[in-house]
């Protein structure tokens, strides 16, 4: 993938035909790959992968981000994607800049203080195994 500066992901950003799309969906489940049949979402994170997904599947897309950066939320919404699954959360502002480009924030949750953690931080999906139970997320995401 070519890189590029930032004027021109910022221009680019006006010329998008892909728009993050609502969920409606109280649980999504969630998948690393494209081709299962029972999930509703594809994470990855490759962004040629998400813009081939976007054009050819109907599946929800989310990006998943290590460390997040507002180069990479550019490059999320420009590639069609729907959300941004997160690992780690460091940066509120940042987090903040992506509900403004209309993604969502989806966050892996593996223990108890990391749910707290995501309710506070107004995350809208929490991502989880099904054994795990979470009641004050928007939308459960099962992986």
């Amino acid at each position: 993938m070519q890189e590029l500066d930032m004027n021109t992901l910022l221009k680019s950003t006006s010329f998008n035909i892909f728009y993050p799309r609502i969920i409606n969906e109280k649980e999504v489940n969630f998948s690393y790959d494209l081709n299962d049949l029972s999930s509703q979402a594809f994470i990855s994170k490759d962004f040629d992968e998400l813009g081939y997904a976007r054009r050819y599947t109907n599946k929800y897309l989310f990006y998943k981000a290590n460390n997040l950066t507002q180069e990479l939320i550019i490059k999320a919404n420009i590639y069609g994607c729907d959300g941004i699954v997160l690992d780690k959360i460091k940066n509120k502002n940042l987090l903040q800049a992506a509900k403004n480009n209309g993604l969502y924030l989806a966050y892996i949750i593996d223990t108890n203080f990391k749910a707290l953690k995501a309710s506070l931080l107004d995350i809208d999906i929490c991502i989880c195994s099904k054994d795990i139970n979470i009641n004050h997320s928007k939308i459960k995401g099962i992986l």
